[in-house]
């Protein structure tokens, strides 16, 4: 469809009802461009996909982007930093004349072998009795449910933090606690 050249518009002649014209055969006004309209068309954001056009019938609802996941066993921590990360001091237990260090996350005392790092031979202890816990520096032994419980200075203990020199019985086990190694004799 074409338009006539812009100019003075000519004042219409009167048109009796009898003459049948078409609305598209009258001149049509042209308007200028609002101000505020870009005068090159903006083109849409990269992260929004611009929608194909459709003819005739509605578009299904739009469902949103998904932003990607990192991938699985990502950390959230940040990078590490140049600083070296002190590795914490082992800890020793002294067991019926024996020494034997902690030098892990969690150190299992129980009855068995099979259950536990370090054994004790009794009826009386439970098969996963207490286990000594590494928190950042510090140590602390704790009662996994056992029957008997854990004794320290008289008093029943369930969480306690390991002193240096620090004392416990399991039953009648007396299990003593010191940072300073063992002379290998």
């Amino acid at each position: 469809m074409t338009s006539p050249p812009p100019g003075p518009a000519a004042p219409p002649a009167s048109i009796s009802s009898s003459q049948n014209r078409s609305p598209s055969a009258l001149p049509q006004p042209r308007l200028p461009k609002p101000a505020t309209a870009p005068s090159t068309p903006v083109p849409p954001p990269a992260s929004i996909p611009a929608a194909p056009p459709t003819l005739g019938a509605p578009s299904p609802a739009k469902v949103a982007p998904s932003l990607p996941r990192p991938p699985t066993g990502a950390s959230r921590l940040p990078p590490p930093t140049g600083a070296p990360v002190s590795k914490p001091r082992p800890l020793y237990v002294l067991f019926e004349g024996q020494w034997y260090e902690i030098d892990k996350e969690e150190f299992v005392i129980g009855r068995g072998q099979k259950f536990s790092d370090l054994a004790i031979k009794d009826a009386n202890i439970s098969r996963r009795h207490a286990s000594v816990v590494r928190r950042g520096h510090d140590y602390f032994i704790k009662d996994l449910g056992s029957t008997n419980g854990i004794e320290f200075e008289g008093q029943r203990v369930d969480n306690h933090k390991v002193n240096d020199g620090s004392v416990y019985f399991l039953c009648d086990h007396e299990l003593r606690f010191t940072f300073t190694p063992p002379n290998p004799s």
